[in-house]
């Protein structure tokens, strides 16, 4: 598993640093997907105190509110990081793929025949939990202006 003299790799390991950043897109999509969830569970959490009846004092629902909001912002950073590290793996699986190495697996939508999205179904899944998120900080921060 050695490179050539022209900077191209040998088929063998291509094949298996394709394999590897395959290994790592999967592994990204899935930690960007527990994400959101992770979030709404402390969301429940949180806005249940900062919603919650009077027996919490002011000083407790702003103290709720403000968590909930580094959590919304939090939440949003570390979706775009994960969907940074995958963009990073699907761009050198495209660039082997175009290269004729490996059969076309990454871009769906270039393989014949593939339908175009419609509907909602036009948008990423990371932009509309993305947006969830940012709506989950807006709601924070009345929340909070609210307790005061």
């Amino acid at each position: 598993m050695t490179d050539s003299p022209d900077g191209s790799f040998d088929a063998d390991t291509l094949r298996l640093a394709y394999q590897l950043s395959m290994h790592r897109l999967v592994e990204a999509d899935s930690k960007l997907w527990q994400v959101p969830g992770l979030s709404l569970t402390a969301q429940a959490f949180l806005l249940t105190i900062a919603l919650g009846s009077r027996s919490y004092s002011a000083n407790e629902r702003l103290v709720a509110a403000a968590l909930g909001l580094v959590v919304a912002l939090a939440s949003v950073q570390l979706m775009r990081r994960h969907r940074y590290h995958a963009s990073c793996d699907v761009a050198f699986l495209q660039h082997v793929e175009v290269a004729g190495a490996m059969p076309r697996l990454v871009d769906r939508a270039a393989l014949p025949g593939a339908p175009t999205p419609r509907g909602l179904a036009r948008l990423t899944s990371a932009a509309v939990w993305e947006g969830a998120m940012w709506l989950f900080a807006l709601a924070n921060v009345v929340v909070g202006v609210r307790a005061l």
